[in-house]
């Protein structure tokens, strides 16, 4: 007995000390492999497309002897790569996001998508517990779980599998389809509608029932006047100018807030103060004396000093495209200090189903129909953030609460959805982008703890807290001397930062620092800040004087045909001349009036 107990032993050491051995993986070499198994599983499929594409264009059937090759090569190349793609996994495990990347990633989980049944029921149980670890997306765990479920004879769950087989886009079977989107969000889909339209260029029109509009109710019906009919013209029928100008006169007749126009004004392109022509007060919050505090550069220092946190909030105003603008540009330069993720509220869709329609369209979120949001994550997107929404959830909502019960349970929900981040991506540096006071670190009712102060509480890390809600005054009337006197003026003609002798920055209360704007030149009406500093240029368009309201529209080529415009602006009744400010790229310029049928006046090149 003794001497089998101890042949035991020798055994489980010897077998400990080998594994302990083993030499561990190399990721990098093995994310290089699984980028290119990621471009082969893609090649044929694009060529496929195209020729259906090109097919439905020309009005004619694909053609039969090329399709049945291309189908032969997505084929072969298919099984090839899974015998690839089970080497890695049987040796090393299922490829994580914090250990290969996104795009390594993402290649090992469309190899699988594209497998037979048998090989995806080998893998699903790792694959889904990578999902739950925040190291594989759930989008991605609701489409493989789907397929497996039409395998066994099932109905699907999340809807991700379509019928293309009668002239149009519908769904395979579904269980509880009134549920659908409910379930959908849950796992970071876009809304089944939305999904849908994804297909429409390869393979028709939408047939699935419950996304066409009644019989008595065509798209272009006349609505009565209500923020859900302004919503439905803004999400469903993409018309945003219907939207603003129906939530003006709700507006007018004291219906809805007035701070509501402000914010779906940012949908047609103009910023609160371009509007009203007021300015915000030129008095600082706290008052500061010019002779007291050296100017920095807010792009440039914030940058430097976020390297030493994991966390940074900046809030904006829901109605200031100015501070997307400025959001935009800071995003960029956080990525290329280490920060690996980007939260937003009120985004109702994950990073895969934005790249899927090349950025948001009308229902990706609320915020995110100002194109200056838009393309904000379109660019957060292409430079490698994890975009993630932390807004709260259903199941996260109080119910019969007061007012500040409900505010309360928001709070802490949203930095707690951020915090299930934090865990799951234990490496990750993440920016937080907030509306009003919720990034804050401290608030001004003692009864109430905002998100920032709610998630240092949770995760134990400091804050960086930046505000630029209250600091759109000119930099330059800054100018008073400790004596009273006028001093040397700060002219400012980018972003900055005041820093007082102390070594401390001036900052509005419940932040670390403020960020101060240079006063904006207007152009026709528009902002010159938009040019972000040479990222756009500006535009001069020409135009047919019209007798109502109209709104001009930059779709960049190629994008979905709801993805949200780069500019768009609203063009006044008798106006011939509008300003549009554009990157580089080519754009499909479009005219919206209030009623009827939008116009595309043709495409041009911003160059």
């Amino acid at each position: 007995m003794f001497r089998l107990i101890s042949l035991a032993v020798l055994i489980a050491a010897f077998a400990f000390t080998a594994a302990a051995q083993a030499p561990a993986p190399d990721w990098k070499a093995l994310a290089s492999e699984l980028e290119k198994l990621r471009a082969e599983d893609q090649a044929p499929r694009n060529d496929l497309n195209k020729l259906r594409q090109a097919a439905r264009a020309a009005g004619k059937p694909v053609d039969e002897d090329e399709g049945k090759r291309l189908q032969q090569t997505m084929w072969q190349t298919d099984q090839r790569l899974q015998g690839l793609l089970a080497k890695i996994v049987d040796q090393h495990g299922w490829p994580k996001k914090s250990a290969v990347g996104n795009a390594a990633a993402t290649g090992a989980f469309l190899i699988l998508q594209h497998a037979p049944p048998e090989y995806k029921k080998r893998y699903v149980d790792r694959f889904r517990a990578a999902a739950m670890e925040g190291e594989a997306d759930k989008s991605s765990l609701a489409l493989l779980e789907d397929r497996l479920l039409l395998a066994d004879n099932k109905p699907q769950r999340y809807g991700s599998q379509v019928d293309t087989a009668k002239n149009g886009v519908t769904l395979r079977p579904v269980e509880d389809e009134q549920r659908l989107d409910e379930r959908r969000k849950e796992m970071g889909l876009e809304p089944i509608c939305d999904y849908l339209n994804l297909f429409t260029k390869t393979y028709g029109p939408v047939t699935y029932a419950k996304c066409l509009l009644p019989k008595d109710q065509p798209a272009v019906a006349p609505l009565t006047d209500s923020y859900a009919s302004a919503m439905l013209l803004l999400r469903q029928r993409d018309q945003p100018l219907a939207a603003y100008l129906m939530v003006e006169r709700l507006a007018k007749v004291h219906q809805i807030p007035e701070q509501m126009v402000d914010q779906f004004r940012t949908f047609v392109g103009r910023d609160k103060s371009e509007i009203r022509a007021k300015k915000q007060s030129a008095t600082p919050t706290p008052p500061v004396n010019r002779a007291e505090v050296e100017a920095v550069d807010a792009l440039v220092e914030l940058p430097r000093i976020a390297k030493s946190y994991r966390l940074v909030t900046l809030n904006e105003s829901h109605f200031s495209q100015r501070h997307r603008a400025f959001a935009f540009l800071l995003m960029k330069e956080l990525r290329a200090a280490g920060y690996t993720h980007f939260g937003m509220e009120a985004l109702w869709v994950d990073a895969q189903a934005l790249e899927k329609s090349g950025g948001p369209t009308s229902r990706s979120g609320f915020y995110t129909n100002d194109p200056f949001f838009a393309d904000l994550i379109r660019e957060a997107v292409r430079v490698g953030y994890q975009i993630f929404g932390y807004e709260q959830r259903p199941d996260q909502e109080v119910k019969n609460a007061t007012p500040l019960e409900s505010r309360i349970a928001r709070e802490r929900a949203q930095a707690t959805n951020i915090k299930a981040v934090l865990d799951a991506n234990p490496n990750a540096k993440i920016l937080i982008y907030a509306g009003g006071s919720h990034g804050a670190k401290s608030y001004n009712d003692p009864a109430l703890m905002m998100m920032g102060q709610h998630l240092m509480k949770m995760t134990g890390l400091e804050l960086l807290a930046i505000d630029q809600q209250t600091t759109g005054l000119p930099a330059e009337m800054l100018v008073k001397s400790t004596a009273g006197q006028d001093g040397a003026a700060l002219v400012a003609t980018r972003p900055v930062l005041l820093r007082k002798s102390e070594g401390q920055f001036n900052a509005n209360g419940g932040y670390d620092m403020s960020v101060y704007q240079p006063p904006e030149n207007l152009v026709h009406g528009r902002g010159d800040w938009r040019l972000q500093y040479g990222y756009r240029k500006q535009r001069v368009v020409d135009l047919p004087a019209l007798a109502e309201p109209s709104l001009l529209r930059a779709r960049q080529v190629g994008l979905d045909a709801k993805a949200i415009p780069l500019d768009q602006t609203l063009v006044n009744p008798g106006e011939t001349k509008a300003v549009l400010f554009l990157p580089v790229g080519s754009y499909e310029l479009i005219r919206e009036v209030e009623t009827g049928t939008p116009t595309l006046m043709g495409t041009f090149t911003a160059d």
